[in-house]
C-alpha cells in the first residue's frame, strides 16, 4: 500500500509480466521477482490504484483468468496501528466490490 504521490526511494527494474516497474521497498522487490518467476502468473501490475490517494502493492493475472490484489506490509506492528488497519479495511473492501480477491504480504 503506497499513497499515490509517495516521493520515497524507489528502484525501477523491468519484468517480461509487468514492463518496467518502480519498486519502493525491498519487499516488493523480492515478491515481484517470485511473481516473474512463477508459472501460474500471466502478468502483474506494480502500484495498482484502487482509491482516490492510494494503490495496492501487485494486481496480479494468473492463467486461469483469477485475479488476486496484494499489499506489502513492513512489519506486523502497522497493522496495529488504527488509521493503517483502517485503510487495508478500506482497500480490502474496494477490491473484494470489483471482484478481486485481496492478500497482504509480510516479512516472515
Amino acid at each position: 500500500m503506497q499513497k499515490t504521490n509517495y516521493k520515497g526511494r524507489m528502484t525501477k527494474k523491468h519484468y517480461d509480466k509487468a514492463g518496467i516497474v518502480k519498486l519502493y521497498s525491498d519487499l516488493q522487490y523480492r515478491f515481484a521477482d517470485l511473481l516473474e518467476k512463477d508459472t501460474n502468473v500471466k502478468e502483474f501490475e506494480v502500484n495498482a490504484k484502487i482509491l482516490d490517494s492510494y494503490t495496492s502493492d501487485f494486481l496480479v493475472t494468473f492463467i486461469n483468468g483469477m485475479k488476486i490484489a496484494y499489499d506489502c506490509i513492513p512489519d506486523k506492528q502497522a497493522i496495529l496501528r488504527p488509521k493503517y488497519a483502517a485503510t487495508l479495511d478500506e482497500i480490502k473492501s474496494e477490491w473484494l466490490m470489483k471482484g478481486v480477491e485481496w492478500r497482504i504480504v509480510m516479512e516472515k
